[in-house]
């Protein structure tokens, strides 16, 4: 064997343990993959949400650039129910795309009822389906989460780019080929041009790229989401037909995308490996990827309502398995009560719920009531009041949107969100808590209140359903409290008894128990109570039927240690008002 032959099978033998290990890592990553993906299934997620992931330019972009057909959960009652932590823990999704619309779905209760129960159909077949659901979600795990931007963004920059012909790369491309064409002829009349072109190219190519090169993990990114569509679309998954079949139409105009994602791939990346490095410099030389990347941005720009049926139909597949896992996760990892919601798109304004629970409480005392008009909720301090608004709100929305609920039964029709709870005030544009609380029941007023008479209503794609006749489900806490007693009774009764009268279903909670009586015809009357012993306040979160008959407000202050002579003092001041009717002037020390 001579020396050429033996360099050869030298080569051969180390091209040939190469491949061997790169199948070897390529079949032990999928294996880590898929114990990793079963491992989080129907557990609470473990996700970064740090900036600036979690921000207008990250996991929320989708949602607040995108145009809604139907009413949405505006910022204030997002903020009231602490709906980000609901968020966080509902997000079990294996990428940006899933992530993302989870956040949109979230903010969109949908009034749909075919709608809703394919999205339960479509998290039954996962959860029952273990084989495939992995499979499914295998290639979304592979698609992956952004750091530090979002898909929806992505999709944005692409409508934003106008296509460039490659004319002066192409150029520089076949200049390369005719020196090194005529090296190989005449090396040695044509040996320094070869140096002089190299030049040439890499200087044109870097000030190209440095004008593109964030389009360049934008197009891998959405390279890699049509391959994982084109992927999932072929598997053999019966219980998500449909989407397989949007996938592969959505697909199809987009196949050279993938084909060509690995272009975009660069040896900086820590991620990438040798053979991404040696690729940099190839295409430093011959802008091959500067050529396709002009190609692929005609094909993005000209196929962008593809790419957002691709986002969507990926997005949707993504959350209905990361609602199967949050169901799992309640009935054994919390082994509390969970169902699907009986919705109705008529008929009296009422909910019904057999033991609620909020989703956040660990051990939670769950509560049984049958609202069939507007409930107002009375109780003292720290006794639940403010949480089961909570409770009923989040269920609410759950049922229009992971159409999944906290209970044992719950019966509503599709309702319009809103509350006004946790507000504050507003230094930076100067607003008292007062002006910032009136605002804030104004706009659920305005919502509820029927237009005036000739003024067009907003309508969804059924033009005889307008969504301003979706009644309004709004929770108040504590009505007006930034004024005085005489005034917020006043204005509050009557705020109260106008949504009543209105196509609205209203819970609201207060200290102010002449309300219970002035609105007895209009607000069914429940209540929270407390056992007090002498050291101690014991509540038992259990919702009563009636009003509140207890206080604690000044037994708390002993329990706290405030002097007994105050204490004393205090209480025989609450009793003497109530007896005369006025409070007795305290005389100067």
């Amino acid at each position: 064997m001579d020396s050429r032959e033996t360099i050869l099978l030298v080569v051969v033998i180390i091209a040939i343990l190469i491949a061997a290990k790169m199948i070897y890592d390529g079949a032990s990553r999928k294996k880590k993959l898929f114990q990793k993906i079963k491992k989080a299934y129907g557990k609470l997620p473990d996700n970064d949400y740090s900036a600036p992931r979690y921000s207008d330019n990250g996991i929320g972009y989708y949602y607040k650039n995108k145009s809604h057909d139907t009413p949405v959960i505006d910022d204030i009652t997002w903020n009231d129910l602490d709906m980000e932590t609901v968020y966080m823990i509902l997000n079990n999704t294996g990428s940006g795309v899933g992530e993302e619309y989870l956040y949109d779905m979230l903010h969109t209760p949908c009034m749909d009822d075919k709608k809703l129960k394919e999205r339960d159909r479509i998290a039954r077949y996962f959860d029952s389906h273990e084989e495939e659901r992995l499979k499914v979600q295998c290639e979304l795990y592979k698609l992956g989460k952004l750091r530090n931007s979002s898909v929806g963004q992505y999709l944005s920059g692409v409508r934003s780019l106008r296509p460039h012909k490659p004319v002066l790369h192409m150029a520089c491309l076949a200049a390369l080929i005719l020196i090194a064409a005529g090296c190989a002829v005449r090396p040695g009349t044509w040996l320094p041009y070869i140096f002089l072109i190299i030049v040439i190219n890499m200087v044109v190519y870097f000030k190209r790229k440095a004008s593109i090169s964030s389009y360049f993990v934008v197009f891998s990114y959405l390279a890699r989401m049509t391959e994982t569509a084109r992927k999932i679309g072929g598997l053999k998954c019966e219980g998500i037909d449909g989407a397989s079949k949007v996938l592969k139409e959505a697909t199809r105009p987009l196949r050279s995308i993938s084909r060509y994602s690995w272009l975009f791939v660069s040896g900086t990346d820590f991620s990438a490996d040798l053979l991404a490095i040696v690729l940099d410099y190839v295409k430093m030389l011959t802008h091959v990827d500067m050529i396709v990347f002009d190609y692929l941005a005609y094909r993005l720009f000209k196929y962008g309502k593809e790419l957002d049926q691709i986002m969507e139909t990926l997005g949707e597949i993504d959350c209905d398995i990361a609602i199967a896992s949050y169901r799992r996760y309640m009935k054994d990892g919390q082994g509390t009560p969970i169902c699907t919601p009986d919705l109705c798109e008529e008929g009296p304004l009422k909910i019904h719920a057999e033991n609620i629970y909020h989703p956040m409480i660990v051990h939670p005392v769950t509560n049984t009531f049958n609202a069939e008009k507007s409930v107002l909720v009375t109780g003292s301090n720290a006794s639940g009041k403010s949480t089961f608004l909570k409770t009923v709100a989040i269920n609410a929305i759950f049922a229009q949107t992971i159409y999944t609920c906290l209970a044992d039964r719950f019966e509503s029709r599709f309702f319009r969100i809103y509350s006004s709870m946790a507000l504050q005030d507003n230094i930076a544009s100067n607003e008292s808590y007062y002006i910032v609380e009136i605002k804030s029941l104004k706009r659920i007023v305005d919502a509820a209140a029927p237009p005036p008479a000739g003024q067009a209503v907003l309508t969804g794609e059924n033009e005889t359903e307008p969504w301003s006749r979706v009644p309004v489900l709004c929770f108040i806490d504590e009505v007006l409290r930034g004024t005085n007693t005489i005034e917020r009774i006043a204005a509050s009764s009557r705020i109260l008894y106008a949504l009543s009268a209105m196509n609205a279903l209203c819970f609201a909670a207060t200290h102010d128990i002449e309300l219970t009586s002035i609105l007895e015809n209009s607000f069914a009357n429940y209540h929270f109570q407390e056992e007090v012993n002498d050291n101690d306040v014991i509540f038992d979160y259990i919702l009563y039927p009636g009003r509140a008959t207890s206080r604690n407000a000044i037994k708390l202050l002993g329990i706290i240690g405030f002097d007994q002579k105050i204490i004393n003092e205090a209480s025989a001041a609450a009793r003497d008002f109530e007896t005369k009717g006025v409070w007795a002037q305290l005389n100067e020390r």
